[in-house]
């Protein structure tokens, strides 16, 4: 009934057929505006990403096994989004109850759509009105499909299958564990090289795309910071962002908050979900960003090497792309300097010769941990005497 459809066959149906067409629509789409959801989507076309398709025939897949399947994605990702790629796709042939919720699990609006065509719909807190629909195509014998967008309260009753998209919600995903009909996919948070992909396919100007590796830096892959055209809404964003990260006051806190053991709800702006690459199932957290990671090494306070090692372990997943895969590495090489270090250097050129001198360096060992700097702060005399300084990284806009 589900099945998954061969991804190359899928796709054929949705290529771009004029071939005068700019190259960048190539990879958008145009949102389906009738459908109901969480938070409304502004643009009329999105970036179809590199795993839409594949995530497409996982669900259909586990639909095969399941009833209930939870898509969940870091915050800011397009999950929405994804759901709009998906009832385009799976649309046909269907009756499809379509529901949005709020984060409160207040159902918002129901639209029913049959083989991709609205037939009714209902607004808020219209809970009978989803169980009168689903009764009806039950005994039409029509095949049925409940989609969600936004953590529901309850699910539907058997027999009936259902997607449900949400952004992590630990009262739904604790319901959902408990219960052998339901399962879970994790969506991968977006690389660099795609958000400027889809910053010049969406056309969102060259301001927006000078300042996406910036971003990225700061945010990690969260689309709705990276590519936001609102300067006033990143500035926001970046002080929540530093906020959480100055409540974070032990090296104990941040270990527990990677565990996913600290008993609140996970800081989704300092740690995003790391999905099994293959099958989407959850394999833990990671640090959000480089930025992340430089901040919360400056706010924590002096500890010993073991737990600074600790520490940079919890940083191995990192995103390896250009713009932070120096980050592990630097952050190794400032735990050796911080504990006090000696080093020969020699001047390397062309006219280096057997007169050249090497230069030998002292680092004092900090008392305090990290020690950082601004650029206009640091004196010569410091720098050829004191310990070793860190540039301080917080404030980069």
């Amino acid at each position: 009934m589900f099945e998954a459809k061969a991804t190359k066959e899928l796709e054929a149906k949705f290529e771009v057929k004029n071939s005068d067409e700019h190259e960048a629509n190539e990879q958008t789409e145009k949102f389906p505006q009738e459908l109901p959801m969480e938070h409304s989507c502004r643009l009329p076309r999105y970036f179809v990403r590199s795993c839409y398709p594949e995530y497409y025939d996982l669900i259909l897949n586990k639909l095969e096994e399941f009833q209930i399947v939870t898509v969940t994605v870091t915050p800011g990702i397009g999950k929405s989004v994804f759901y709009g790629y998906f009832f385009e796709r799976c649309k046909s042939g269907k009756t499809i109850i379509a529901a949005s919720f709020s984060i409160y699990s207040v159902l918002k609006k129901v639209v029913v759509f049959r083989d991709g065509i609205q037939i009714t719909e209902a607004g808020p807190l219209s809970y009978n009105f989803i169980e009168e629909q689903r009764e009806a195509a039950l005994q039409r014998k029509e095949t049925l499909l409940i989609l969600y967008d936004g953590p529901p309260q309850f699910e539907p009753d058997y027999p009936s299958k259902m997607v449900c998209f949400i952004s992590p919600n630990e009262d739904w995903l604790k319901m959902m564990y408990k219960k052998e009909e339901a399962c879970e996919l994790y969506m991968p948070v977006w690389k660099l090289g795609e958000l400027l992909d889809a910053a010049k396919c969406l056309h969102l100007g060259d301001e927006v795309l000078q300042k996406i590796a910036t971003r990225f830096f700061v945010y990690g892959g969260v689309a709705r910071n990276c590519l936001s055209t609102c300067e006033s809404y990143v500035s926001e964003m970046i002080k929540w962002l530093e906020y959480d990260i100055n409540n974070i006051d032990s090296l104990n806190e941040l270990q527990r908050l990677l565990d996913g053991t600290l008993g609140r709800h996970m800081i989704h702006r300092i740690c995003h979900y790391q999905p099994t690459i293959g099958n989407a199932n959850f394999s833990g957290v990671r640090i959000a960003s480089k930025f992340v990671a430089r901040y919360v090494l400056e706010k924590l306070p002096a500890r010993q090497k073991e737990e600074r090692n600790i520490l940079i372990q919890h940083f191995q997943g990192i995103p390896n792309d250009a713009a932070v895969c120096r980050g592990l590495f630097e952050m190794k090489v400032y735990v050796k300097l911080v504990h006090g270090v000696q080093f020969e250097t020699q001047c390397i050129s062309e006219k280096s010769g057997s007169d050249s001198k090497n230069v030998v360096f002292n680092c004092k060992k900090t008392s305090n941990g990290f020690v950082f700097f601004d650029e206009k702060d640091l004196s010569p005399r410091t720098l050829g005497t004191g310990p070793y300084h860190m540039r301080n990284q917080q404030r980069i806009y």
